[in-house]
């Protein structure tokens, strides 16, 4: 791959900002004067985000990390006049940096306060010379599995392309393989169509959470079907929370999309608008899919509720069985627990005053009778269908 040389460059509005905010001439301009390279390489403050920089056309590509946003200006400064830039601010940073990157591209205040502010909902607005698009980006954290909604703005302007995420985790891996491999119609196309393909690779990336979605609830029908468990009704709310921020997330992108389908700027030409369409058919299939899931959700919700209502409908049905079995027997016991006398004051016995009490084998009778009673009831709930 070949290496961006120096040659000449002529600075843009927004390098003209830059050179202004700092009160200096650009480090191409010193080394012009003084035949030089810049004496000293500035370090990127502690605080501020890390700044990625990819420069490239049809036949070039190079990509800096950890870069300062001054850097990555001047970097790009340096380079060729024919080719364009993709600045990745991986951070919010404070709000001294958000300010500094305002001044740096002359954005608007609204533009500026809108990337402040962590939650934006999707949406488009056109400024003069450049497009603002916010999107939300939404994958699961490497960190800790849990599911990252992360605001990502976008500044679109002739020959760059700014986006500022809140975290330096993201779903642009398969867009920076494409650059780098060269000679395709990203390379060679204008900046509202790598912003694109930025916006249809977040749009893709709903598309294997989906997919682990949708096997959590395959795997939790089986489990349902063969042993219910509280630990089920706790990932089932859990994918119905997922469900419901997707499916809010993924409504604000579609008409995001269709904005942008309807929006007449000269940055946006027939070519994209076909992969725009594309992508907002993405969206709607996705809504399909989250629906799908939703349903399938409350489904295995209700099945969850059922069979627990079953299973205590089982449990209820056994005691009020043993309850019943020992309803008699408890009547027998009763009924020879009375002790009647068995002679009066003076002595004369009380025949009719349960004369079996004195039986030699009484106590064996009365529990040969008991044993009968419960199995002539076992086997007549049993005749019945109750056991």
């Amino acid at each position: 791959m070949k290496i961006f040389t120096h040659k000449t460059f002529r600075p843009t509005r927004v390098f003209q900002n830059a050179w202004k905010f700092f009160g200096r001439e650009s480090s191409l301009e010193l080394d012009k004067k003084s035949n030089t390279t810049s004496p000293n390489k500035k370090v990127r403050p502690y605080n501020d985000p890390p700044v990625s920089l990819y420069m490239y056309n049809k036949d070039h590509f190079e990509e800096l990390h950890n870069l300062s946003l001054d850097e990555a200006l001047e970097k790009y400064a340096e380079a060729l006049t024919n080719h364009r830039c993709w600045i990745d601010v991986e951070g919010q940073g404070d709000a001294a940096f958000i300010k500094k990157i305002g001044q740096y591209f002359g954005l608007h205040e609204l533009e500026v306060e809108d990337m402040a502010k962590l939650y934006q909902r999707p949406k488009v607005e056109e400024y003069g010379e450049h497009i603002f698009v916010v999107s939300r980006m939404i994958y699961y954290s490497q960190l800790n599995g849990n599911l990252v909604n992360e605001q990502v703005s976008f500044f679109v302007f002739d020959n760059i392309l700014l986006t500022v995420q809140e975290e330096n985790e993201d779903a642009f891996e398969p867009v920076r393989i494409k650059l780098r491999k060269g000679g395709t119609a990203l390379c060679e196309a204008n900046t509202f169509h790598l912003a694109w393909a930025l916006m249809d690779a977040i749009v893709d990336n709903y598309f294997p959470i989906l997919e682990r979605i949708g096997n959590d609830l395959d795997r939790i029908e089986d489990e349902l079907l063969n042993r219910p468990n509280k630990r089920h009704l706790t990932e089932l709310q859990q994918i119905k929370r997922e469900v419901f921020f997707l499916r809010k997330s993924i409504w604000a992108e579609r008409d995001k999309l269709n904005e942008l389908l309807r929006n007449e700027s000269v940055q946006i030409d027939e070519r994209t608008r076909l992969y725009l369409r594309d992508t907002y058919d993405h969206t709607v299939q996705i809504m399909d899919i989250i629906e799908g899931h939703k349903e399938i959700s409350y489904s295995l919700m209700e099945i969850y509720l059922s069979s627990q209502n079953n299973r205590m409908s089982e449990v209820m049905k056994v005691l009020t069985v043993i309850s019943s079995i020992f309803i008699p027997l408890t009547f027998v016991v009763g009924v020879y627990g009375m002790n009647f006398q068995p002679a009066d004051h003076q002595g004369n016995p009380l025949n009719l005053n349960m004369p079996e009490l004195y039986w030699p084998h009484g106590y064996l009778i009365v529990m040969a009778i008991m044993l009968a009673i419960a199995l002539g009831q076992i086997l007549f709930f049993r005749k019945k269908g109750w056991l």
